[in-house]
């Protein structure tokens, strides 16, 4: 993408802001910056980070706790609202490690005015020496996921499959039901059949039985699903992923079994993440 069009569609979505910035869900916004290769200055950048600061009122809370129980993104309003049909704007809502956003541009605080946050974006300077970045926290498994998976899930999981600590592979799950009358009792007291979390947790649980595993042995998106040891994990949408360190290391797991973005309809992608060296892994910080 070259640069006057980065630059356009950052406009665009300023102006979409100031629009509709008393409305929710922009009126919780408290700061809008770039980062990456467009704030560096790239000629050609791949596309436009941006990263969005927000309050969260008890609204908001509620709304993000049912939006996790149902398997969508509790943040997608916010990027819809900014980003509009511009796919070249990857609008990050959580927070980032500062050596990822090192070199940020805010463009808009609280109080500054639309003229301010233009004056900030067109007075980036272009650099021909800047080039694109890659992805930062990428790994082999999390190609073509770098827009779902959010850096505060990247960057730990990339940094211990690093050290040695784990090793992750990337999977799509076959769209099909668990035959065991006990998993299905429990999935279908959980959720609706409409959800899409009915949908990839029958997927997931008939994965493990297919690989000759039981159903009681997982402990399903926070519940096991039968009482007893649950040497095998699994989530969905990242509710629980901030558990994967503590399940494999300190409870001495076998694997996690993640589906990225459970959907109706859309392939249901997965990670697999398993321990690789269970020393290193008792070592490594999660952070």
């Amino acid at each position: 993408m070259k640069r006057a069009q980065a630059t356009a569609a950052v406009d665009q979505m300023l102006q979409r802001f100031f629009d509709d910035r008393a409305d929710r869900p922009l009126n919780l916004i408290t700061e809008i910056a770039v980062f990456g290769s467009y704030a560096r200055g790239a000629a050609e950048p791949h596309d436009v980070d941006v990263h969005v600061t927000f309050d969260q009122d008890e609204d908001w809370i509620s709304d993000t706790v049912a939006a996790m129980f149902s398997g969508r993104d509790p943040h997608t309003p916010i990027r819809k609202a900014l980003r509009g049909a511009k796919r070249s704007l990857q609008i990050i809502c959580e927070p980032l490690p500062d050596e990822i956003t090192a070199g940020a541009v805010v463009l808009w605080r609280t109080g500054d005015t639309h003229a301010d946050a233009l004056a900030r974006l067109h007075a980036i300077p272009a650099d021909d020496n800047a080039t694109r970045a890659p992805r930062d926290a990428m790994i082999d498994a999390f190609d073509g996921l770098d827009r779902i998976l959010p850096m505060a899930f990247r960057k730990p999981v990339a940094d211990a499959v690093a050290a040695g600590a784990i090793a992750v592979t990337q999977l799509t799950l076959p769209d099909q039901q668990v035959t065991d009358p006990d998993a299905r009792k429990h999935i279908t007291r959980r959720w609706q059949p409409t959800s899409p979390l009915y949908r990839a947790a029958h997927a997931i649980l008939a994965y493990y039985e297919q690989h000759n595993i039981a159903p009681a042995q997982v402990h399903l998106h926070g519940r096991d699903v039968r009482p007893g040891p649950t040497p095998y994990y699994a989530g969905m949408g990242l509710r629980y992923a901030n558990a994967i360190g503590h399940c494999l290391g300190n409870r001495q797991g076998v694997q996690w079994l993640e589906v990225v973005h459970p959907t109706s309809t859309k392939p249901l992608v997965a990670l697999l993440i398993e321990p690789a060296d269970r020393e290193v892994l008792a070592g490594f910080r999660w952070h």
